[in-house]
């Protein structure tokens, strides 16, 4: 069960993906990376629900301590100081191998460029998509692993 804010001053941060409950804390402020995009919440943030793209959600604890957690795919909602991220994927800093994230964005960069280049196949959308997002999380993991 998810615990309550502290007061009503503070928003409660929920991450959240398929295989558990990655954070449950209070927070002071969280920037979340929607597909509209960076969006900043505060206390009191009017109600939102909009979609999460590959990036870097960071937060403040109510203790002052700033972190930040690579973010992949998924949905969010603020309503009433709770904050609740449901993503497909969640990684720390210390989780990423930036050498396996390099060649993950190098390998959907090439793979793209030969989707595009097939002049005889139509496009296909789908897959282009995919590839986009592959690239999109692999620089959101550099970014994140410095």
């Amino acid at each position: 069960m998810a615990k309550a804010p502290s007061d009503s001053s503070a928003l409660h941060l929920q991450i959240v993906t398929p295989a558990r409950v990655i954070l449950d804390t209070p927070a002071a402020w969280v920037n979340i990376p929607g597909a509209e995009g960076e969006l900043g919440i505060l206390p009191d943030h009017a109600p939102v629900l909009s979609t999460i793209v590959s990036g870097v959600l960071s937060f403040e604890t109510e203790q002052g301590q700033r972190d930040v957690l690579a973010v992949h795919d998924g949905f969010f909602q603020v309503d009433r100081n709770r904050v609740t991220i449901l993503a497909q994927a969640v990684e720390a800093k210390d989780q990423i191998n930036r050498e396996r994230a390099v060649k993950s964005e190098e390998e959907a960069n090439r793979l793209m460029g030969e989707l595009l280049a097939a002049k005889e196949k139509e496009l296909d959308q789908a897959g282009l998509e995919d590839l986009e997002r592959k690239v999109l999380r692999a620089q959101t993991r550099q970014a994140l692993a410095g």
